[in-house]
Formats: C-alpha cells, structure tokens, sequence
C-alpha cells in the first residue's frame, strides 16, 4: 500500500517555488518559454497530484554557432553521442536499451 502524502506538502512545494521566484501558470509545457514556471496537475483517475517544474535554463557560454535569427539553444548533449541516442529514442527503444 502507497502512503499518502500530508494534505500541505503542495502548498509546502509550491511555496518554496515560490520563494524562489518560480511563477505559477497553468498552461505550462515543456517548452523554453516556460522556463521558471511550475503548474499543478490532478490526474482524477489516480487521484494523484503532480507538482511539475519547468526549471529555469542557463544559456552555455560556449553555445554552438547558430542562426542569430532563432531562439534555439544549444543541445544538452551532442548529437549522435550515446546519450543523445537515449533522449531522443521511442519508448520501445529506450526499454530495449535498459536491457
């Protein structure tokens, strides 16, 4: 059996998001826009509730040449590395790489 959590521990999380100047906002996604932001689901089904943080992102001082007219960033890991394989892997692939 799954222990439930203090009826508080949202407002407790979110406070401290807030504290650290994170900002609510209920349509956020994981897009860079979003960034320092967090939302709150219930998925009603479960009867489960998510604090989903959108962390604030720290452009690399040592960013790639890009076009200066775009709003991309520099990739997280090089791309055709191992890890860059991973985090962009289907679901069926990825479980087949844990294996």
């Amino acid at each position: 059996a799954r222990q439930k959590y203090d009826p508080g521990a949202a407002r407790a999380v979110t406070g401290a998001l807030r504290d650290l100047g994170f900002v609510e906002d209920r349509a956020a996604s994981a897009v860079a826009a979003c960034a320092g932001t967090y939302k709150l689901q219930h998925d009603t089904g479960k009867n489960l509730k998510t604090v989903v943080v959108f962390p604030r992102l720290v452009q690399s001082s040592t960013k790639q040449s890009m076009d200066s007219d775009t709003d991309e960033m520099a990739p997280l890991v090089p791309e055709g590395c191992p890890a860059h394989k991973i985090a962009v892997s289907s679901l069926p692939t990825f479980e087949r790489l844990l294996t």
